[in-house]
């Protein structure tokens, strides 16, 4: 077995130890599976101090190396031999040792200890726990809330989609030739290249806009439900705007239509249930690469002789191939280059 790797130096005593042991916990917990206040709480954590992320990256390092041992068979050589390490350093009590080695002790140490750690799955083990997500016949991509119901109906000239029940979230592709139509409860929903969530609450409908603009008018062409601005002005709705459409309160009377602007804050609040993410546990990158590119606009090209081969682990988010580019390149010591707005290359160096 080859010998472990090192870096530079640095102290193990006092606070850089304390911090290491911190950071291995958050990789930890992280990768059992945070909620939305836990990956806030992590933000929170790696923005207070330079130290924290580079902590989280040796950690980060460490967990994938391991996680690699042990998929080759050579895991519980490797942690005897951590486990002598960090021995010797304590009877030597030196103020700094070999970076790398000495992190990898306190990681694989809290690793084996903590109370969050989940049990040791087997390799090539990949899991999505999230809303359902969808690939439209256009490449537009849809999820789904728990317990929502659609109609794909596709047309030459339009692409129709009913929301028969619950919530969906749109990221519509552009095709000014063929609009995008949601229909939900006698209400028509019109964008060409745009995000925006549709949700049937009882009778009401409310639609949230996250990205473009959309026209909100009655079913079939019908007139718009949107209040004008000026004669000269579109109905629209615009990022950052919520519509909410009641049914009416007697019959004959018009529906009853507010509309009001909603911060970054409610907006996450809004959308909290989506949370998607794709656990991967020992997975070939070619593999989870091809997962992440069949949901997003933008793909991720690998470049390298055994790159699609090189496995990893971890929790990311299916709609942000960027983090998981970034998050890769850092666990596996490649290289990431943004070629354009629609590819993303990870190559070896």
């Amino acid at each position: 077995m080859s010998s472990l790797p090192t870096q530079s130096s640095h102290p193990l005593d006092g606070p850089a130890r304390a911090i290491d042991v911190l950071a291995a916990q958050w990789v930890v917990r992280r990768r059992a599976g945070l909620d939305a206040n836990g990956e806030a709480e992590l933000a929170a954590w790696l923005g207070a101090d330079p130290a924290h992320g580079a902590a989280w990256q040796r950690m980060t390092a460490m967990a994938d190396a391991v996680q690699r041992a042990r998929a080759n068979g050579a895991g519980d050589a490797i942690i005897g031999q951590l486990k002598v390490r960090e021995r010797r350093r304590r009877v030597r009590r030196r103020a700094a040792v070999a970076g790398l080695a000495a992190a990898l002790a306190i990681g694989v140490g809290v690793w084996l200890n903590s109370p969050w750690r989940a049990p040791r799955p087997e390799p090539s083990r990949v899991a999505q726990s999230a809303a359902a997500i969808r690939r439209l016949p256009d490449g537009s991509i849809l999820e789904l809330n728990g317990g929502a119901r659609i109609a794909v109906k596709f047309e030459p000239a339009r692409r129709l989609v009913e929301l028969e029940a619950g919530e969906a979230l749109f990221h519509v592709e552009k095709d000014s030739a063929r609009p995008f139509v949601v229909r939900v409860a006698g209400v028509d929903v019109r964008a060409v290249g745009t995000a925006f969530s549709v949700k049937l609450e009882g009778a009401a409908v409310e639609v949230l806009v996250t990205e473009g603009r959309v026209g909100v008018e009655e079913e079939t062409g019908g007139p718009s439900l949107l209040p004008v601005a000026s004669a000269d002005a579109a109905a629209v709705l615009v990022a950052g705007q919520r519509l909410r459409v009641e049914p009416p309160p007697v019959s004959g009377a018009p529906r009853q239509v507010l509309v009001t602007a909603v911060g970054a804050a409610e907006m996450k609040e809004r959308l909290a249930w989506r949370i998607p993410r794709f656990e991967f546990e020992g997975i070939e990158l070619a593999d989870a690469a091809a997962r992440l590119n069949q949901l997003n606009r933008r793909q991720i090209t690998l470049e390298g002789a055994g790159v699609g081969h090189l496995r990893i682990s971890g929790t990311f988010y299916p709609d942000d191939p960027n983090t998981f580019a970034r998050l890769t390149a850092a666990s596996l010591g490649l290289l990431v280059e943004e070629r354009n707005e629609h590819e993303i290359v990870l190559r070896s160096k």
